[in-house]
């Protein structure tokens, strides 16, 4: 599966933006304060839903008023060019797909989005700060290690676990 564009209608900072993304692996960075953390909220409120009051850390309805939310588009390598429309306002917050001229609904995104849950998306697809911040202080075969672990299997944990064993051994 590729992310292939996201249409920002109204979320936190960001109101009628769109973005395109190229192919291969994205690394967005800037300075603090300009979005990018938004953009990743985004991105993962399009594909799981938004995050509900007693589980959010931060609260992204737009900042200027209007609708909260917007549009992802995908290539899905069973059903192609995928559209996913979600906006708190409207259908309950809840996921309209547009694929093959057809229309889904939140369950017909979950089945495409299998495996890929939430918390394999938060592990896998996305560099925290806590680790960026340590990551300057790795050597440059201790950031391969690093990478290849979360690339191997969607988490640090399992760096920590090894290291964890070398030590005690």
């Amino acid at each position: 599966m590729k992310l292939l564009a996201v249409e920002i209608v109204g979320f936190g900072k960001w109101q009628q933006q769109k973005i395109t993304f190229e192919s291969g692996n994205q690394l967005l960075y800037g300075a603090n304060e300009v979005g990018k953390s938004t953009l990743y909220q985004f991105i993962q409120a399009m594909l799981f839903g938004f995050p509900t009051k007693g589980k959010r850390k931060r609260d992204y309805a737009p900042k200027n008023g209007g609708s909260y939310g917007g549009r992802l588009w995908l290539e899905h390598p069973v059903f192609g060019e995928v559209q996913v429309e979600r906006f708190k306002e409207k259908n309950k917050g809840q996921a309209i797909i547009y694929y093959q001229q057809q229309m889904g609904d939140e369950k017909t995104l979950q089945q495409m989005l299998h495996p890929l849950t939430k918390k394999l998306f938060q592990e896998v697809f996305t560099f925290q700060q806590e680790q960026l911040i340590t990551s300057d202080k790795l050597t440059e075969e201790e950031l391969q290690t690093s990478l290849l672990a979360i690339g191997v299997s969607g988490s640090q944990q399992l760096l920590t676990y090894r290291n964890a064993y070398f030590k005690e051994a």
